[in-house]
């Protein structure tokens, strides 16, 4: 997915903190150590990708930045809106 993404890496290349967002399907909120912002917002998704769960239901994950262009969250979705159980397809 990193690949994929039309991204300034720079803006988070010292330190990147990571909070469950307890979504129940595996998002995480990502902190970059330059954002100083409490109240932080969703701009744009930069690069996504599909994959099939060992349970045969597809799972849709997200990389997203914020109103500021910092990483802002790694979103997760599964279609049957259950926790993700192997995230090994991805690299598929």
């Amino acid at each position: 997915m990193a690949d994929k993404a039309n991204y300034e890496w720079q803006k988070c290349a010292k330190e990147l903190k990571v909070a469950d967002m307890q979504d129940g399907m595996g998002s995480l909120l990502l902190i970059p150590a330059e954002q100083t912002k409490i109240n932080r917002t969703f701009k744009a998704q930069i690069s996504d990708s599909i994959f099939t769960d060992v349970d045969g239901i597809d799972v849709i994950v997200s990389l997203n930045i914020d109103q500021d262009g910092f990483l802002y969250e790694l979103d997760v979705w599964k279609m049957n809106y259950e926790r993700v159980i192997s995230f090994a397809g991805l690299n598929q």
